[in-house]
């Protein structure tokens, strides 16, 4: 990385704000911007271009779900922070309609990247970035040194480095699939950085399947997450009490299926004699086991895991693996009776 990566990171090392931050990363910003807001209503118009200067009668902190409400005499400012995934235009959607009944003036994500847009039902993007200008703009025109004005300084000045650090390797691993575990795990912004890019491929992911053409009886079970601190992507298809599909976890890439009322051997020789799961996996192996597993009282799920990693890792080969791993399953669940 470049000389500017490694100043940031080393001025986050250094930071006692930035240290203070970690034990809730997103939950640190919104309280902080809460604080903000309250120490001087000047500092509404960070968030809300549309602030009037009218009077603030309350700053509520997770009031239906939504991370910050700004009310004024006017109506209601709804921001939402993301800082570990992208948002979800389906759960900003949810947030809406809790405050349906309200005078909505203007509504707000904000995520640390610098170029995410939010299309769904009139939400505004704002970057961390640019939330770090706007309030050094405020501050600097204060032009007093108090103990607050000092810190609102500290806090500009750590969100412009983790910016600097998150940025700059979002864009060196562009387009391409990139578990960071070594860069920034030193200033503990690692899940931050994994979070992001799993949530933009999976995105992506999404974005492509939509096409697939689907039987009747089929449909989409599909999820992201952290298993075990990895980053997991989970695309299946659900047919009656059979799933099968594909998961993506760090860099392993596996062909799963999972039954419902199931043995774990009834559950991967079905999977086996459909030709989706590998019957000489063992031997490829060394003799470890057939499969891996997890079982409940309810289903049986079995896995085989290839590794990634050494492989050229980009989105449009790997997705379009996914797609034609999809329509391959959807077929072989077709064909076997």
């Amino acid at each position: 990385m470049n000389q500017s990566f490694e100043q940031a990171k080393n001025n986050l090392e250094k930071s006692v704000l930035y240290h203070m931050s970690l034990s809730s990363k997103e939950l640190f910003h919104s309280n902080f911007w809460e604080w903000l807001i309250n120490y001087d209503n000047d500092y509404v118009k960070v968030f809300f271009s549309k602030y009037d200067n009218e009077k603030v009668l309350n700053v509520y902190r997770e009031k239906n779900n939504l991370d910050l409400v700004v009310e004024t005499k006017k109506g209601f400012y709804l921001l939402e922070n993301k800082i570990k995934s992208i948002p979800d235009e389906q759960q900003l959607d949810r947030y809406t309609e809790k405050m349906k009944n309200e005078n909505i003036i203007q509504k707000v994500v904000c995520f640390i990247t610098n170029d995410y847009h939010i299309l769904s039902s009139g939400w505004e993007y704002l970057s961390y970035k640019e939330i770090s200008n706007r309030i050094n703009e405020i501050s600097t025109s204060k032009n007093n040194q108090s103990y607050e004005q000092a810190t609102i300084k500290e806090y500009c000045f750590i969100v412009d480095n983790i910016c600097i650090c998150l940025n700059e390797l979002i864009m060196e691993t562009q387009n391409k699939l990139y578990y960071d575990n070594q860069l920034l795990k030193g200033i503990r912004l690692h899940d931050v950085f994994n979070k992001i890019k799993y949530s933009e491929f999976y995105h992506k992911i999404m974005e492509e399947i939509v096409n697939i053409e689907m039987p009747a009886g089929f449909t989409f079970d599909c999820y992201q997450g952290i298993l075990h601190s990895v980053p997991l992507v989970s695309i299946r298809l659900k047919k009656d009490n059979i799933l099968i599909g594909v998961e993506i976890q760090g860099y392993n890439y596996s062909r799963c299926g999972q039954i419902f009322g199931a043995s774990l051997e009834d559950t991967f020789n079905y999977f086996a004699n459909i030709g989706w799961l590998d019957k000489d996996y063992e031997r490829k192996r060394n003799g470890k086991r057939p499969y891996l597993k997890y079982e409940t009282k309810e289903y049986s799920f079995v896995y085989q895991p290839y590794s990634l990693e050494g492989t050229k890792i980009d989105y449009l080969t790997l997705i379009t693996n996914i797609k034609a791993d999809l329509i391959s399953a959807k077929n072989r669940i077709l064909l076997y009776k």
